[in-house]
């Protein structure tokens, strides 16, 4: 009975961090990762793997222009 219930838990926590391992970046965007607080690498958009607990995304920054209304 215990082995089942930790069995479980252990399942889940894996799930988990797998999920949490999965970066989608939209078209628009760029993400800046971090490995242990330093610089590692910029995503670009689409499907990205990062590895959970040590690397994390700090920063998302938009790449679409906008448009500034200046008066003459």
């Amino acid at each position: 009975m215990f082995f089942n219930i930790l069995g479980i838990i252990i399942l889940v926590i894996i799930l988990i961090s797998i999920v949490s391992s999965i970066k989608i970046v939209n078209t628009g965007y760029v993400y800046i990762v971090e490995r242990f607080g330093q610089y590692h690498r910029t995503l670009e958009p689409g499907w990205h793997f990062i590895i959970p607990f040590v690397e994390f995304v700090r920063k998302k920054i938009s790449t679409k222009q906008q448009i500034l209304d200046i008066q003459p």
